[in-house]
């Protein structure tokens, strides 16, 4: 019998499975784009994301405790959610490499130059492999487990960064126009679609997922 997780745990999830793609990777093509105002195109992402949580919702709420192909295959036809369940297994088997690739390099270049990238590869697959066929319980044990480790080393290079900090580098504001905030604003929605997530997922969660929530 299938365990369902609590939304806790789901947002656990989330914040692991998210985390590298928006602070590794988007952030530095985001400083590209956008350079010293790339903070508004943060704040302009994370509004214009409302849009996409209304219709991420709505979708939720249709689909009730149902996983979502199964929903496309009742309400249109089995082929348009195989077709679909194929896009979003390239999605994530996208996101999975880029995410074994960076996290690899970088215990490899950190910690154990010399150990082969092969050997850490696998070690990560092999725990991947394994959670994923012990269901959808076991990965969020493992979320609730290494979260809190990311967090306090997060919280402590942030602190350890504060002394050289200089906010004053902000300014001028909009040197170059909106046009550069605009652009920084389609990295900051590549981040806020990871939310998706939710849509794969609603049907193992015990709560019903509201507005507020989401």
């Amino acid at each position: 019998m299938k365990t369902p997780i609590s939304f806790i745990q789901t947002v656990m999830i989330l914040m692991l499975s998210t985390g590298l793609m928006n602070h590794v990777i988007i952030i530095p093509v985001l400083l590209d784009a956008a350079d010293r105002d790339a903070w508004m195109s943060v704040l302009l992402g994370a509004a214009c994301s409302l849009a996409w949580i209304a219709v991420l919702s709505f979708g939720i709420r249709k689909s009730g405790k149902q996983p979502i192909f199964e929903m496309v295959s009742k309400a249109y036809h089995p082929f348009v959610a195989r077709v679909l369940a194929g896009a979003a297994g390239i999605y994530l088997f996208a996101i999975c490499t880029i995410t074994t690739r960076d996290t690899v390099y970088w215990i490899h270049l950190t910690f154990s130059p010399e150990t082969p990238i092969l050997v850490f590869a696998l070690i990560f697959l092999f725990i991947s492999v394994v959670n994923a066929y012990l269901g959808i319980q076991s990965i969020a044990n493992t979320a609730s487990i290494l979260l809190p480790v990311v967090i306090l080393l997060g919280f402590f290079v942030m602190f350890s960064n504060t002394p050289h900090k200089d906010y004053s580098l902000l300014k001028p504001l909009l040197a170059h126009g909106m046009q550069p905030v605009w652009s920084g604003v389609i990295y900051v929605g590549a981040g806020f679609s990871e939310v998706i997530m939710l849509y794969f997922m609603h049907h193992h969660i015990k709560t019903r997922l509201s507005n507020l929530s989401l």
